[in-house]
């Protein structure tokens, strides 16, 4: 019994883990998609026989440099984020070794009703 339950939990975490890795696979690719079509039509002939009299490169162009725009401000925010929590958690241990010292059973505080 117990066996079968350490075998459901490696199976969980080696999917999340085949999770996580597809979704950097496809970040990833993503990223290098976008600077490819970017890259190869920055010298286009326009064409403005399009929606609205736009050309559809430029208009592909644009959505492509938004999307690359907002991933990349989501990764550094979330970046940044992760660097303040280590900072964070590694200076409130050092913190919480001082603050261990004064605890009311150490302090000998009797605790009434």
């Amino acid at each position: 019994m117990r066996c079968k339950k350490q075998y459901k939990k490696r199976e969980i975490q080696n999917t999340k883990k085949i999770m996580i890795l597809i979704l950097l696979v496809s970040f990833i690719m993503l990223s290098l998609f976008s600077e490819t079509f970017l890259l190869s039509h920055a010298e286009h002939e326009h064409d403005h026989n399009g929606i609205s009299g736009s050309c559809t490169i430029c208009v592909q162009l644009h959505h492509a440099e938004n999307l690359r725009k907002q991933l990349y401000v989501a990764v550094a925010i979330t970046t940044i984020g992760f660097i303040s929590l280590l900072i964070t958690i590694t200076y409130l241990g050092s913190i919480s070794s001082v603050l261990g010292l004064y605890t009311p059973v150490k302090l000998k505080i009797r605790l009434n009703n």
